[in-house]
C-alpha cells in the first residue's frame, strides 16, 4: 500500500506531462522504492537534531539531474518540527499583502507580518523513519520540506564560503495562501522570497511547474540572494529605499527600476553559480525556457534604457531583461576566470552598492552599482569585469567606471559591439 501511494504521489507531483530538462526519469520509481524500503524501518522515530543525513531530492551537477540522494544536514535543531538555525518552518495559514500597508511611511517587516497574516500558520510534523543512521521521509510533505531545507543549508553554506557569513535566518512558510489586495499572488513565477515579510513561502505544486521551485536548488539560491540583498542594501527594510524618493525627482523612477534589475540580476547569478547550471530556472518552468538562461550572450539595449523611464501604470516594469544582462556578465566573467573570486567580490560589493545608493539620495545609478562590484572584486578579476560591463552596458549609457580607469581592461570573450 505504501509503495502504491508513493507511486501515485510521484506521478501527481513529480512526473508531470512535460518533464523538465535535468529531472531524472527514474525519480518516481526511486520514490516508490524509497517507500518500499521504509516498510521494515523504525516507525515513529524519535526527534533528532543535526548532524544527520537524509534522503532528499537534490541537484547533481555532474549528471545535470535532480534525483534522490543522501545529503547531510547540519543546522537542524528539531527534525520533527523542522526548526533550525537556517530557519524555522511552519505551514498553512493565509496572507493578504496590502500595497498600501507596504508603502506606508514607517512600515516595518514586523508590522507587516502582524497585519498581513489573516490565517495563522501552524507547526509542521515531519514523518520519517531511520535505518543505519539515515533519515527516510515517509511522505511527499516530509520529502518536500527536507529537500528545501537541504537546499537552503547548501546555499547558506556556499555564501559563507564566499565570505558572506552574517546572513540572518528568515521564517519559512509552506503552502500558505498568499495574495495581494487584488487576490493575486505577489510572488512571481518561481519566486520563493517575499521581501515585505522577509520570509520564504513554498507554494503548492501547480501544473505549470515541472519541478516545484522549492526543490530547485537554483530557485532556492535565487531566493536567498534576494534575502541577502534586502539585509544589506535595504538594511532589513520591507521595501527598497528608492521607493521613498519623491516622485517629483526626475531620476526617481529610473532609480527604482535600475534597483529592481540589479537585485534580480544578482539573485539569478547566485542561482547559477551555486548550481553551476546557467539554465537552473528551466527545470521549474519550461514554458519560459531560456528567458533567463546565462549560456548565451546577453546585451543591454536602447529599449532597456527607454523602459527605465516608463511609469508602471503605463507598462509594468520587467526587471529581468536588464537583470539578465548583469547576471550573464557575472557568469561569463566567472567562467573565464576565478568563479569563487567573482562570487566573493559580488557579495562583498553589496555594502558598496548600498553606499552608492545612499550617497545619491537613495537613487541607485547603474554605473555606480557596476563600479561597486568591480571595486570589491580581487584585482586579478577586475580587468575581466571591466571589459564585460563596459561592453554589455554601453547601450544603457554606461561608458565609464572609475574603478576601471587605472587597470588593464580585458576584452570580453563575446562582444555586444
Amino acid at each position: 500500500m505504501l509503495a502504491c501511494a508513493a507511486m501515485r504521489l510521484a506521478q501527481s507531483h513529480l512526473m508531470l506531462p512535460s518533464r523538465p530538462r535535468g529531472l531524472s526519469s527514474r525519480l518516481a520509481l526511486a520514490l516508490c522504492c524509497l517507500s518500499s524500503i521504509a516498510l521494515p524501518l523504525i516507525a515513529c522515530a524519535p526527534d533528532q537534531a543535526s548532524p544527520f543525513s537524509a534522503v532528499v531530492i537534490a541537484w547533481d551537477p555532474g549528471t545535470q539531474v535532480y534525483k534522490l540522494a543522501q545529503v547531510p544536514l547540519r543546522t537542524v535543531t528539531s527534525l520533527r518540527t523542522l526548526q533550525g538555525t537556517s530557519g524555522n518552518v511552519e505551514a498553512g495559514g493565509s496572507v493578504v499583502l496590502s500595497a498600501q500597508r507596504v508603502s506606508a511611511q514607517g512600515a516595518t517587516v514586523s508590522s507587516l507580518r502582524a497585519q498581513s497574516f489573516t490565517g495563522i500558520p501552524g507547526p509542521v510534523t515531519i514523518e520519517f523513519n531511520t535505518a543505519n543512521g539515515l533519515i527516510y521521509p515517509e511522505d511527499y510533505d516530509a520529502l518536500e520540506l527536507l529537500s528545501f531545507y537541504a537546499a537552503l543549508e547548501k546555499t547558506r553554506a556556499q555564501l559563507a564560503g564566499f565570505g558572506f557569513t552574517n546572513l540572518s535566518a528568515s521564517p519559512i512558510f509552506a503552502h500558505t495562501n498568499v495574495r495581494d489586495g487584488n487576490g493575486l499572488s505577489p510572488l512571481g513565477d518561481g519566486e520563493l522570497f517575499l521581501a515585505p515579510l522577509n520570509a520564504f513561502f513554498l507554494p503548492p505544486v501547480t501544473a505549470q511547474q515541472q519541478l516545484p521551485p522549492q526543490l530547485n536548488l537554483g530557485a532556492v539560491a535565487h531566493a536567498v540572494g534576494l534575502q541577502a540583498y534586502q539585509q544589506v542594501i535595504w538594511s532589513g527594510a520591507p521595501v527598497d529605499p528608492a521607493t521613498a524618493v519623491s516622485p517629483d525627482d526626475p531620476g526617481a523612477l529610473t532609480a527604482i527600476h535600475v534597483a529592481q534589475s540589479v537585485r534580480m540580476g544578482i539573485a539569478d547569478f547566485l542561482g547559477a553559480i551555486i548550481t553551476q547550471d546557467p539554465r537552473w530556472f528551466d527545470h521549474s518552468l519550461q514554458q519560459t525556457a531560456g528567458a533567463r538562461a546565462l549560456d548565451q550572450l546577453r546585451c543591454g539595449t536602447s529599449a532597456m534604457l527607454q523602459a527605465l523611464d516608463v511609469p508602471d501604470s503605463v507598462v509594468p516594469y520587467d526587471p529581468y531583461p536588464l537583470g539578465t544582462v548583469l547576471a550573464y556578465s557575472l557568469w561569463d566573467a566567472a567562467q573565464s576566470g576565478d568563479s569563487t573570486a567573482v562570487a566573493t567580490g559580488l557579495l562583498a560589493s553589496l555594502s558598496g552598492v548600498a553606499a552608492a545608493q545612499s550617497d545619491n539620495g537613495n537613487k541607485l545609478d547603474l554605473a555606480a552599482a557596476l563600479d561597486a562590484v568591480v571595486s570589491a572584486t580581487s584585482s586579478d578579476q577586475q580587468g575581466t569585469l571591466c571589459g564585460d560591463f563596459l561592453d554589455r552596458f554601453k547601450s544603457l549609457s554606461v561608458t565609464d567606471l572609475p574603478s576601471c580607469n587605472l587597470i588593464g581592461i580585458n576584452a570580453p570573450t563575446q562582444s555586444c559591439q
